[in-house]
């Protein structure tokens, strides 16, 4: 059985999860931790391109493949456009980034600093573990003309932690762009492939 499809559509599933928590936390200020581990987890795990190992429990990526199989039957709601918007965002900025060299390759460097001390961060979801992964995105990813608008509570985006953990999550949703793009995603397979896609993501929620 080729199972390359199905780890496609996960990494696809872990893109959108990005987009709905950074989405959701901009509108109301709440963070969903259990659904943001496995996928800040991910930005650690730099040595693998199998995407099961990345996201080795399907069920933690549920959220991200609930949001993609409503995009692609067209029942969205109105408070989840924003949400599809920053996933699809999230691709079209790893594409970007892997355009100019300099940026991967910069990208990786202090990815790799960050593994070298893990140890200091037990959690994830911390905010010090955010602002450490939320600040390589600024010195980053931010650094490119394209850029991810993100819409929300005023008072909410002004708090420093909260933005922190918002470019930590766009940093995890471009470690799972790249993921995808490596075991062959395009964006054309939305369109071309949807009902593979959605059979995919009836068997990953299965």
């Amino acid at each position: 059985m080729n199972t390359k499809p199905l780890h496609r559509t996960l990494a696809l599933g872990a893109i959108f999860q990005t987009g709905l928590l950074a989405d959701q936390l901009a509108a109301t200020g709440a963070r969903d931790t259990s659904a943001m581990t496995p996928l800040l987890q991910g930005i650690l795990n730099l040595n693998s391109a199998a995407v099961d190992e990345v996201y080795p429990h399907f069920d933690e990526i549920a959220p991200g493949l609930r949001l993609l199989r409503d995009a692609l039957t067209g029942k969205q709601r109105r408070d989840n456009f924003r949400q599809v918007g920053h996933s699809l965002s999230l691709i079209q900025l790893s594409r970007v980034a892997s355009r100019k060299k300099s940026v991967p390759a910069n990208l990786r460097d202090r990815l790799e600093a960050l593994v070298a001390q893990q140890a200091h961060f037990p959690d994830v979801t911390a905010n010090e573990f955010c602002h450490r992964a939320g600040g390589i995105y600024s010195q980053t990813l931010s650094t490119l003309t394209y850029r991810i608008q993100v819409q929300g509570d005023p008072d909410v985006l002004r708090n420093a932690d909260n933005a922190a953990v918002i470019r930590a999550l766009f940093l995890a949703g471009v470690r799972a762009a790249f993921l995808w793009h490596q075991n062959g995603g395009r964006r054309w397979q939305l369109v071309i492939q949807r009902r593979q896609i959605l059979n995919d993501i009836e068997q990953l929620l299965a």
